[in-house]
């Protein structure tokens, strides 16, 4: 298989993992609608946020078999890094210093 066909069915893919992630995470979203918009949030409590959720696919991965309870974690660990990279895209068109975040070290000594 050459480089180029290899790289079409890696795409596809993760187009397919990408699509069947999709649903999950619109219903994630919308059942953390009570704890209002994300951009009200700093940075680094979504990132807080995002390491508790990693926590939790981590846990929900010891039992492979409940598939559903990983989708959903795994939902909630993409819907807050697309929330961090939100407010980090809205700040740089702001031109906000994100000075204040945390390295990643200190950022996963807390997980």
């Amino acid at each position: 298989m050459s480089y180029e066909e290899k790289l079409t069915s890696h795409i596809k893919r993760a187009e397919l993992a990408l699509n069947d992630l999709r649903p999950v995470q619109v219903q994630k979203f919308a059942e953390r609608y009570y704890r209002g918009d994300w951009r009200t949030s700093s940075v680094p409590d979504l990132l807080a946020d995002l390491i508790q959720e990693v926590g939790e696919l981590a846990q929900e991965l010891r039992s492979p078999w409940r598939v559903e309870e990983i989708a959903a974690e795994a939902a909630d660990v993409a819907n807050y890094a697309a929330m961090i990279a939100d407010m980090i895209k809205s700040r740089a068109k702001t031109s906000v210093s994100v000075s204040k975040l945390p390295s990643a070290r200190i950022a996963a000594s807390t997980c």
